[in-house]
């Protein structure tokens, strides 16, 4: 600023914004009949002592105001960094299990956005506010894939929320059956036997036959 801006002087209504934000510039106590420039980076543009700009991008912005007195005298703002805009947290997490052999299983979700000062989880039409950092939590009925949504805030006070899908897989209980050749007959017999599991869609990794008491 110029000396000869004299008791003129800036404000901004919030230096450090969480974006998508509108941000009121203003100028006080300048003389009658003063007019302004605004320039945010791309060139001057007139407008009155108020001004109003939109931060949709994380950044930081200087912003210049030239005021043109009555006698043609003029004085400038030269403003850096006068705005901080700050992006919104995108949530991260890890989870300890991604397959749960039943509905009731628990497993624990951590917590992995930067700078997180506070947060809130939806489990299971759960909600668990201002949680752990580690939650222990479980999913109910009905099998399938699971997911839960995380809110977050970080500590310039910018919010994020995310939902996340599909992040656990509930396997239904299987019911083991079989079923053999013969059941009857005199020993020593050789017997064939069936695997009649249905198993529910899923892939069985292995199979394990016990025959007690058999040669």
């Amino acid at each position: 600023m110029s000396a000869q801006c004299g008791t003129a002087y800036l404000t901004s209504d919030d230096t450090v914004v969480c974006v998508p934000k509108i941000v009121r510039f203003k100028v006080h106590k300048f003389p009658a009949g003063t007019t302004f420039e605004w320039d945010f980076g791309s060139g001057y543009v007139s407008s009155d002592s108020t001004y109003t700009k939109l931060y949709s991008a994380a950044g930081n912005y200087n912003v210049r105001i030239r005021l043109t007195y009555l006698d043609g005298s003029t004085c400038l703002f030269d403003n850096k960094n006068i705005v901080q805009a700050k992006p919104i947290p995108i949530p991260k997490y890890t989870i300890t299990l991604s397959i749960l052999c039943k509905y009731n299983d628990s497993f624990i979700l951590t917590d992995i956005t930067n700078k997180t000062v506070q947060r809130d989880w939806l489990v299971d039409n759960t909600l668990y506010q201002d949680g752990p950092k580690n939650l222990k939590a479980s999913f109910s009925k009905p099998y399938g894939y699971k997911g839960f949504t995380m809110f977050m805030k970080d500590s310039f006070g910018c919010e994020g929320r995310k939902s996340f899908d599909s992040v656990a897989y509930v396997a239904d209980s299987i019911s083991v059956d079989f079923d053999a050749n013969q059941f009857s007959g005199c020993i020593p017999k050789k017997l064939k036997f069936y695997n009649k599991t249905d198993t529910l869609g899923q892939i069985i990794s292995s199979w394990n036959w016990s025959f007690p008491g058999a040669a």
